[in-house]
C-alpha cells in the first residue's frame, strides 16, 4: 500500500492551480523581446564602425532651381575628399573612384584629402570560417574576451596600397591634411601627398608601425602568407624612406613598435611639411588649396580678387580706370555741346 505525504499533495495542487490561472498581460518590453530577433552582427559590420546617424544635406541655388545634396558630394564638387575610419575595401572603392573622377574633371587643379583614420592591419587572409563565426558571435554576446580572435582586422594593406598607388597615378597635385589621427596606413597616405602640401592640425596624432595580421590554415599556407607579410613590410619601409628622406635603418627601428608622433615630431621626421594652426589668409573656397572660381592656390602664388591685401588694390585700380573713362566721356560730351552751340 502506497502512502502520499499530505504536504506534497498540497504543493502539487497549488502548482496546478497556479498553472491553470490566466497569466497577467505582458508588458510592452516583454512583447518586444518575444517578437524581436536580434541577429548577430556580421564580420564586416563588426569591422567597419563609421556609419553616420545623420549626414547633413546642403541646398544649392542653380539656374535650374534649388538642388539638395549630401555634404560629402558637395565637398567633392570643391575637390575635397574625406577619409574617415578604418581603411578597408569599401574605403578603397570610394576614394579611388573620387580620385579618378576629379582627374577627369581637371587634371591640373589641386585635390585636398582630409585624413582621420586608425589605418588598417596587413591581413594575410580574409577568409571567414566557422571558427571565425563562432568567435565573432561569442565576442558580441560577451562569451569570449575581446582578444579571443586575432583576425579582427580593421582594414587591409591591399586597400591602402590601392589608394596610395592611385594618388601617385593621377596627375593633379594632392594636399593631405591630418585631422584627429593618421595611424598605420593612414600615416602612409598622409606622407604620400605632394611634397610641400602635407600638413596636420596642431593636436593631431601620427603613428607608424610594422604590419600586423593573422592567418589560420595549413602550415604550408601559413608559411606562404608569412613571407607575403614580410615582403609587404619591406615595401612599406621603402615607401617611408622615399617620402620622409630617412635612412632605412631609422625607418625599421621606429616601425618595429607603435611609434606615436606629435605634428611637430612628424614634421621633423619628414611625414608632413607643415603644422597648420590657422587657415591661411587667402580664402580658397571651402578648404585650403581648393579650386575656386578664381583658382586661388593655398601657397598664395595666384591671388583672386577676394584675397586679403589684393582686394583693396584691385578695387583701387578699377576705380581709377573707371574715373579716367568717365572723365574722357564727359570731356567729349562737353566738346560736342560747344561745337553745336558755336555752329548755331
Amino acid at each position: 500500500m502506497r502512502t502520499t505525504c499530505p504536504h506534497i499533495c498540497t504543493a502539487t495542487m497549488a502548482a496546478a492551480t497556479l498553472t491553470s490561472l490566466p497569466s497577467p498581460p505582458a508588458t510592452r518590453r516583454q512583447r518586444f523581446l518575444s517578437t524581436t530577433t536580434v541577429a548577430p552582427p556580421s564580420r564586416a559590420a563588426a569591422r567597419v564602425r563609421r556609419s553616420y546617424t545623420l549626414v547633413p544635406t546642403v541646398l544649392e541655388q542653380t539656374p535650374r532651381g534649388e538642388r539638395a545634396m549630401d555634404i560629402f558630394s558637395r565637398l567633392l564638387k570643391e575637390r575635397i575628399i574625406c577619409i574617415n575610419g578604418p581603411i578597408d575595401d569599401d574605403t578603397n572603392q570610394t576614394v579611388v573612384a573620387q580620385l579618378v573622377f576629379l582627374e577627369n574633371e581637371d587634371a591640373a587643379t589641386n585635390i585636398v584629402m582630409y585624413i582621420n583614420s586608425p589605418g588598417g592591419s596587413v591581413t594575410a587572409g580574409q577568409g571567414l570560417g566557422i571558427r571565425d563565426v563562432i568567435d565573432e558571435i561569442g565576442r558580441c554576446c560577451g562569451l569570449t574576451p575581446e582578444n579571443a580572435n586575432n583576425n579582427d582586422n580593421s582594414g587591409n594593406a591591399s586597400a591602402g596600397i590601392g589608394i596610395h598607388d592611385t594618388m601617385q597615378y593621377i596627375r593633379p597635385p594632392i594636399t593631405t591634411i591630418c585631422v584627429g589621427q593618421a595611424a598605420s596606413m593612414g600615416s602612409l597616405l598622409l606622407a604620400a601627398g605632394t611634397k610641400g602640401k602635407r600638413a596636420a592640425l596642431p593636436h593631431a596624432t601620427i603613428m607608424i608601425h610594422q604590419p600586423s595580421g593573422g592567418f589560420r590554415g595549413q602550415a604550408k599556407d601559413m608559411s606562404i602568407h608569412t613571407q607575403h607579410i614580410i615582403r609587404m613590410w619591406d615595401t612599406l619601409n621603402g615607401l617611408y624612406v622615399k617620402y620622409t628622406g630617412q635612412p632605412i635603418d631609422i625607418i625599421q627601428k621606429n616601425m618595429d613598435r607603435d611609434y606615436f608622433m606629435t605634428p611637430d615630431e612628424a614634421k621633423e621626421f619628414g611625414i608632413i611639411d607643415e603644422v597648420i594652426h590657422k587657415r591661411p589668409a587667402p580664402p580658397v573656397g571651402s578648404a585650403v588649396g581648393v579650386k575656386d572660381n578664381n583658382k586661388v592656390l593655398n601657397e598664395g602664388t595666384e591671388k583672386g580678387p577676394n584675397a586679403e591685401g589684393v582686394s583693396s588694390q584691385t578695387a583701387k585700380q578699377g576705380l581709377d580706370r573707371m574715373g579716367k573713362t568717365l572723365g574722357v566721356f564727359l570731356r567729349s560730351c562737353r566738346d560736342e555741346a560747344m561745337d553745336s552751340s558755336s555752329t548755331k
